[in-house]
């Protein structure tokens, strides 16, 4: 699996050098293509790597939640990186700071209820022990 990966990725890497010179806008859709094929492929692994999180968290108790805000802000992050490179390839720097931008506000909505849940454990300990 990883050899015919690795392969087709250098294939499209060689066409897209080809095209960059020639005709940069079909480099830019070959481009979008080839991260489209890049995450569809990786998607199981990542799947399966939250199935096991996800079991191993169950067996200590822990909140299930958490688990689903984790897997939420590591996407936001992974597809925010995918665009901020995207815009920055395109010659879009400016969008590029402000899809980061949106995306750390947005990571910081999404994980809210965990800083809440913290501080009130917090507070319930200092009470506790105060």
């Amino acid at each position: 699996m990883i050899l015919k990966f690795t392969g087709i990725i250098i294939v499209l890497s060689v066409v897209y050098v080809i095209l960059k010179r020639e005709h940069a806008e079909y480099a830019f859709i070959l481009e979008l293509c080839v991260v489209l094929f890049i995450l569809l492929a990786v998607f199981p692994y990542y799947q399966r790597l939250f199935e096991k999180i996800e079991e191993y968290m169950s067996d200590l108790q822990f909140s299930v939640n958490y688990i689903a805000v984790l897997t939420k802000c590591c996407g936001y992050t992974v597809i925010a990186r995918l665009l901020h490179a995207l815009c920055q390839d395109a010659g879009e720097n400016a969008l590029a700071v402000k899809i980061d931008y949106a995306a750390k506000v947005l990571i910081l909505f999404t994980a809210f209820p965990v800083f809440e849940s913290l501080f009130e454990l917090i507070k319930g300990l200092l009470e506790t022990y105060l």
